[in-house]
């Protein structure tokens, strides 16, 4: 029984401590750009904080439009900007959204047609967040906007399926 009490008080422990940095507020400056859906921010203590873009996928660098998208968050380098923090990933990496001058870049993204909306990790937006997102892929499909020029572009999180195989 006191077994059970420890193992119950520790999953509670771990389950609390490991989200209590979400919806936290960070400041800072974009330092460095991976790809179309991954930034590392300067926070205003100097911390440098790995973001995932959330509820995006952008194109893989070595997939077509993916040195594109890229290019278009790098339009942010060296800006100031607001992170709203929504969780970890399994890659340790903080996944959240990015705020500049009050605009969210990940709606940006999606809205130039640099990235598909990740319907597999949406669960962690709010809902009205979540319908904004589908909408703006929809928009871009539809006008053909960035990687939705091409006919039949391969969603990213295939690529990296076909890639692994």
């Amino acid at each position: 029984m006191k077994k059970l009490i420890f193992l119950i008080l520790i999953n509670f422990f771990f389950q609390t401590t490991s989200y209590s940095y979400a919806n936290e507020l960070i400041i800072g400056i974009v330092f460095r750009v991976s790809d179309g859906d991954t930034l590392i921010i300067k926070s205003e203590y100097n911390k440098k904080i790995k973001v995932r873009l959330a509820g995006i996928d952008a194109p893989e660098l070595n997939q077509p439009f993916g040195n594109k998208s890229k290019e278009l968050l790098l339009h942010f380098l060296n800006k100031k900007v607001k992170l709203q923090v929504l969780s970890k990933d399994r890659y340790k990496r903080t996944v959240g959204i990015v705020y500049f001058k009050d605009q969210d870049i990940n709606f940006y993204m999606l809205e130039n047609g640099a990235a598909w909306a990740y319907r597999k990790y949406l669960y962690q937006l709010p809902i009205s967040v979540k319908k904004k997102y589908l909408s703006l892929e929809r928009y871009s499909r539809n006008n053909k906007v960035g990687l939705w020029r091409d006919s039949n572009p391969t969603p990213p999180w295939k690529w990296r399926k076909q890639k692994k195989q």
